[in-house]
């Protein structure tokens, strides 16, 4: 063990910080988006996440391994004598890890309410709350070595439990740091947001990505949308109901710096021929043509949608949609 501490004696402090992560949290754990999503989350602890990955594997501390038992999930991976080492670490560096099962065990009987309000320390855990009737997957953590936690992701699933169609996100939730959110079969998403702005009107939402899964309430997003003004990626799967088409794209087109679009499963959606992403409103609300609105979009992808021939984005038709 002392031998390997010279490695991580090496390491700056960001790089420290994650490695400790990777050990406590990441390591092996398989997980749809994992690994983009941890990026997100480290970005937002102010650390330089990529090139204190690369640092860690060029190193040969850690691993990326793009195939897993459960399908091409992308994640993490270190020796046992390395993830050992990191945790031995996490006991005198920066704020706790609260990864230790007997520790998660008690969080678990308190109830995510008494984990938002009472949690010091970095925690990245999964577990079905059974006063909710849901699974949740979160991640708790602050800036650097900061003892002050904010709720950085937070996935909502209640696919296999008996929670039923989730009428909106609690009130107790806080959103204004939230990064990641993922939610499952949510009648309301966004009443709690509005509440946040409503007492504070100086508030503002760092969400960088959200993904929406089986939603049949969902008709349209909300003028409240516009004040994403971080969002970079956006999922919406499985909805079955028809969506306010016109409502949805100048929706869109109103996320500047959106960089990843997908839209995947929509069976009762019908865009009537043609996306337009290329048109906004301006100051007089007259429609106007905005060919920059969406310059940060990088990737799209469409899957089972109906009667899409043809698709705009920044006033120039995409050739061959249909094969794409």
């Amino acid at each position: 063990m002392q031998r390997l501490k010279i490695s991580f004696d090496g390491l700056d402090r960001e790089e420290k910080h994650i490695f400790i992560d990777i050990a406590c949290f990441f390591n092996k754990k398989e997980r749809v988006d994992l690994m983009s999503d941890v990026i997100t989350i480290w970005k937002a602890s102010g650390w330089s996440a990529e090139h204190a990955v690369k640092t860690l594997q060029d190193k040969c501390l850690v691993e990326l391994v793009k195939e897993g038992l459960w399908g091409s999930y992308p994640h993490f991976e270190m020796h046992d004598h390395l993830r050992d080492l990191g945790r031995q670490m996490a006991d005198g560096f920066g704020p706790p890890r609260l990864w230790k099962p007997d520790i998660l065990r008690s969080m678990e009987e308190k109830g995510f309410q008494h984990i938002l309000t009472e949690t010091k320390g970095r925690c990245f855990h999964s577990f079905v709350d059974l006063s909710l009737g849901r699974k949740i997957t979160y991640f708790i953590g602050g800036l650097n070595d900061s003892v002050e936690t904010d709720l950085l992701l937070l996935d909502i699933d209640n696919r296999h439990y008996l929670g039923g169609e989730l009428e909106c996100i609690l009130s107790w939730i806080p959103l204004r740091k939230l990064h990641i959110l993922s939610v499952n079969n949510a009648k309301d998403l966004w009443s709690n947001f509005q509440k946040q702005l409503q007492t504070n009107t100086q508030a503002s939402f760092e969400l960088k990505v959200l993904k929406i899964w089986y939603s049949p309430s969902l008709k349209k997003l909300p003028d409240l949308i516009a004040m994403f003004h971080h969002l970079e990626e956006l999922y919406i799967g499985s909805s079955f109901h028809k969506t306010d088409l016109a409502s949805f794209a100048q929706s869109l087109i109103q996320l500047s710096n959106l960089r990843s679009l997908s839209l995947e499963n929509a069976y009762g959606v019908s865009f009537g021929g043609i996306l337009d992403l290329s048109k906004g409103r301006d100051s007089t609300n007259l429609v106007s043509s905005t060919s920059n609105r969406m310059n940060s979009l990088e990737t799209i992808y469409f899957h089972k949608l109906h009667n899409i021939s043809k698709l705009l984005i920044s006033g120039e038709i995409i050739p061959d949609f249909n094969h794409w």
